[in-house]
């Protein structure tokens, strides 16, 4: 990902508005859609995130989507989930809650209760991703 190109694009469509259409999407919107695999990126335009922030919700989504999603990089989610929040940004923790969302089925404003439920009950992150998957 050319990550000056998507700056660029990131900060066109956050200052010329471009990121709402009613009829046709803007190019640049078309662009951005066809550099990263994040679902519905326009809507990123409508939270409070500055464009630096936009920029580094796709980064990290990217950068997440292309490992090889497995037990470990869950547990490694979860675990810096429970163990790490104060230090995390907001759109890291987002965007922890959406791929274990996707793993699990769970809704996206659960995913944080459980996870946090879980954790006040004693489970380490290991023991969360096993309850979880509904392993024995």
């Amino acid at each position: 990902m050319d990550i000056k190109k998507l700056k660029i694009l990131v900060e066109k469509i956050y200052e010329e508005g471009i990121f709402c259409f009613e009829e046709e999407k803007a190019p640049e919107l078309i662009e951005l859609e066809s550099m990263t695999n994040y679902k519905n990126v326009n809507e990123l335009f409508y939270s409070d995130l500055a464009p630096g922030y936009v920029v580094d919700t796709i980064v990290l989504y990217e950068e997440i989507n292309k490992r090889k999603l497995n037990e470990d990089s869950y547990v490694e989610m979860i675990d810096k989930l429970i163990n790490n929040i104060s230090k995390m940004k907001q759109f890291e923790i987002e965007l922890y809650c959406t791929f274990i969302d996707e793993k699990f089925n769970l809704k996206d404003e659960d995913v944080y209760d459980v996870i946090f439920e879980l954790s006040e009950k004693g489970f380490n992150a290991a023991q969360i991703y096993v309850k979880l998957s509904g392993k024995k």
